[in-house]
């Protein structure tokens, strides 16, 4: 036995594969001819973007001076339970400082909405005298005053 010729391919087998290659290789060069011909009638078109496709409109429900109004009333209603704290004699102190919090906070992103907004002047008037409601019950509270 040879050993030396194991691998080597037999001359027929040789010639068959490579005539099938030429043939594959020749079918696939003008498939590709074929597909880059096709594509240089389209590359001076402009391409312009499908019909199909619209931007999403940002939809705005609501104006700012209804906002304005309902944050009005979350702040008159945090008032309301704060008040209703302060007249409760079996709260604590502690259990309504996170109330008086919220108030403080809630107002003052109240009075900054109202200030970047047109709004109406009666509801102008309400936030302030709302604000000034609020820092002067915050300013009592911290001082001490219901102790």
């Amino acid at each position: 036995m040879d050993i030396n010729n194991i691998y080597s391919i037999k001359e027929t087998e040789r010639i068959t594969r490579q005539n099938n290659t030429n043939l594959g290789n020749q079918g696939f060069q003008n498939f590709l001819e074929q597909c880059t011909g096709n594509l240089k009638g389209i590359e001076n078109k402009q391409i312009n973007s499908l019909p199909e496709i619209y931007p999403i409109p940002v939809l705005n429900f609501e104006d700012t001076e209804s906002q304005l109004l309902n944050n009005t009333y979350k702040v008159i209603d945090i008032l309301d339970k704060y008040t209703d704290g302060i007249n409760n004699p079996q709260m604590s102190l502690k259990q309504i400082e996170p109330t008086i919090s919220e108030l403080k906070t809630q107002t003052e992103n109240l009075n900054k909405e109202a200030q970047n907004g047109n709004i109406d002047n009666s509801l102008k008037k309400i936030i302030n005298n709302l604000n000034v409601l609020a820092n002067v019950e915050y300013i009592k509270f911290q001082r001490g005053d219901y102790i």
